[in-house]
């Protein structure tokens, strides 16, 4: 084998390596902004459930952003903008409300940062009574 056949296998294993490198780089990012997104959206949950246990609707509302688009079903009407959501859930809370005296258990199963602004979450909830059976 001569010098240039070596230069060119070297080269060749050199690019490679660096693109696994950069691969791995990529990976180690991508698995970082999930665990941020993950714990920011758990924090967000905790906050909600902590104000909803204190039946605090304004609370709940400081969790949304001003122009929030609340959708909680299919079947549900949106609620558009943290007054609206705060004041709906008033209403669920009052001693009338379908969630007087009740507690929410949170659970982020994934979360994904799409940009700086926008996060989306999936998981489950269980609403809960004094008893702490489910509704």
């Amino acid at each position: 084998m001569n010098f240039k056949s070596i230069f060119n296998i070297l080269s060749i294993f050199m690019v490679l390596f660096i693109f696994a490198c950069t691969q791995e780089a990529e990976q180690e990012t991508s698995a970082e902004t999930a665990k941020s997104a993950m714990e920011l959206m758990q924090a967000s949950a905790d906050e909600f459930s902590a104000a909803w246990k204190a039946g605090d609707s304004n609370a709940i509302g400081e969790v949304f952003v001003e122009d929030a688009i609340q959708v909680v079903g299919s079947a549900q009407i949106p609620s558009l903008g943290r007054a609206t959501i705060a004041g709906g859930f008033a209403a669920a809370f009052s001693q009338e409300g379908p969630f007087h005296n009740t507690h929410i258990e949170i659970k982020i199963n994934e979360a994904r940062k799409i940009n700086d602004d926008i996060m989306i979450a999936a998981g489950y909830w269980n609403i809960l009574d004094e008893s702490n059976e489910s509704l």
